[in-house]
């Protein structure tokens, strides 16, 4: 693992700072409107500005980006790469949805919504993570 860091670096992580600042933004304000597509759209954000901030800080310059999503042909790697992308897909709607759900509890509380809004914003966290990392936890 490299110790020292490139001004590049920084700007990976600028840059995936931006987007998830914007993302949680977005995903915060529509929660509270009952929005939930601009709402997991929020959510896509945030995951790419992770995964940028994440890809520049740990693999740039040993890796290039395109390597991150290149897959070859072998069936085995395409079904993973299906249920992976099936993952990504699913999670920031199901973390959408929970949290709008939460954000609507707050405006007229509901226990037994609260905790469906939990339990599905953790299940789409789980999904998501799987998605993006390859592994559950």
């Amino acid at each position: 693992m490299r110790m020292r860091h490139d001004p590049a670096d920084y700007a990976w992580l600028l840059a995936g700072a931006a987007m998830i600042s914007v993302g949680s933004g977005l995903a915060g304000i529509y929660s509270f409107r009952g929005r939930l597509l601009p709402v997991a759209f929020g959510f896509v954000l945030f995951f790419v500005g992770f995964r940028l901030s994440q890809f520049g800080v740990h693999e740039w310059p040993d890796r290039r980006l395109a390597d991150v999503v290149s897959v070859d042909g072998s069936a085995t790697n395409r079904a993973v790469l299906a249920k992976r992308g099936s993952a990504v897909a699913a999670g920031p709607l199901l973390i959408g949805g929970g949290v709008t759900l939460f954000s609507q509890t707050i405006i007229d509380p509901s226990l037994e919504y609260a905790v469906l809004a939990g339990v599905v914003s953790v299940a789409g966290y789980v999904v998501s993570h799987y998605g993006m990392m390859g592994r559950l936890l």
